[in-house]
């Protein structure tokens, strides 16, 4: 079930359900024996209110990153996301994965970052303007591609795996 919650929402409320629900996820994957956990920033406010939302995200990856370290020894892994277009996340651009990366990093160990290929096209970078800012941070990467809607191309796909099931084949 997909919840829509927000990690740097500007309600403090909204804000700390997001981090509860996102602590209760590393209670899950430590009882599993997973060795990590990965999720998404919340929506993207705009421009005006960008510099205050990627503080409360911060804040909000401080928090869960203690609270995994409290544990034991997960990673806590945020997802690099589009801006734009279609999730409309926070964390898209690389220079503000780095600048959150950076920040947490500072204190907490158990935090990287994953870039998935098929955003990139969503962003706007190349593969080289995606990872290199964020290089030291990187501990997970998705290979996939994407296809932006165009005049010629009246379908958006997001993957490879997108792409085969829109074409209703099986590979």
């Amino acid at each position: 079930m997909v919840k829509k919650l927000n990690l740097n929402s500007f309600d403090e409320a909204e804000r700390q359900e997001a981090v509860d629900e996102v602590k209760a996820g590393v209670d899950e994957a430590y009882e599993i024996g997973a060795k990590g956990l990965a999720f998404l920033s919340g929506i993207d406010p705009g421009a005006q209110e960008r510099e205050q939302a990627l503080k409360l995200l911060v804040s909000s990856v401080k928090e869960i990153c203690a609270y995994a370290k409290s544990k034991g020894d997960l990673g806590i892994t945020l997802e690099v996301f589009d801006q734009e277009i279609d999730k409309k996340c926070l964390i898209g651009p690389a220079k503000d994965a780095r600048r959150v990366a950076e920040e947490v990093r500072e204190e907490f160990d158990n935090f990287g970052l994953m870039v998935d290929l098929s955003h990139l096209p969503l962003l706007g970078e190349t593969p080289a303007q995606a990872i290199m800012p964020v290089k030291d941070y990187l501990v997970h990467a998705h290979m996939g591609n994407c296809i932006i809607r165009t005049k010629n191309i009246p379908a958006m796909v997001t993957s490879i795996p997108d792409l085969v099931l829109k074409a209703g084949k099986m590979m």
